[in-house]
């Protein structure tokens, strides 16, 4: 008998842990909304209608130009790379045929622009880029072109080579 008394306790024990857990409070979760990362591409030049286009994601300057801008019959689409990646905030010129140069160079945002998007600019070298990085993270965004010149391989005939081709923002 009390061999059934204690199974008859051991098993109401059991149930009574299996029915009846312990009470755990639980706080809900809260998200907040991630901000999407994006650059804006300013089309100018010979397009119907020059605009700011907002991407989201690098994009090649042909599927730029195939999908969002409207050419007009007299774009010089000879001077442009079709196969050039756009993954920074810049702005896009589109020339004439009978213009020889561009009236205005592409800019390129140097307190956002990576490795890869800094080679692209007629005359800059990897060391150059490099120092700009190397020298950006270290010191935080660019708030003028002069300061440039601490950048390691800058000097005044270098900056002004490449000024025209850089942006602040």
């Amino acid at each position: 008998m009390k061999e059934k008394i204690i199974i008859i306790v051991i098993i109401t024990v059991l149930l009574w842990i299996l029915l009846f857990p312990k009470k755990v409070d639980i706080e809900p979760m809260t998200y907040e909304a991630a901000a999407i990362p994006f650059y804006e591409i300013h089309i100018d030049g010979a397009v119907y209608f020059p605009k700011t286009v907002k991407m989201y994601e690098p994009i090649t300057l042909g599927d730029l130009l195939s999908n969002h801008v409207y050419l007009q019959p007299e774009a010089d689409l000879t001077k442009i790379n079709p196969y050039q990646v756009i993954q920074a905030t810049t702005t896009l010129y589109i020339p004439f045929c009978d213009e020889e140069e561009p009236l205005r160079p592409t800019q390129v945002n140097i307190n956002i622009a990576d490795f890869q998007t800094l080679i692209t600019i007629p005359g800059m070298q990897e060391r150059i880029a490099a120092g700009i990085i190397i020298y950006r993270e270290a010191n935080g965004p660019f708030v003028h072109l002069e300061e440039l010149l601490n950048v390691k391989y800058i000097g005044v005939a270098t900056l002004e080579k490449l000024a025209p081709y850089l942006s602040l923002q």
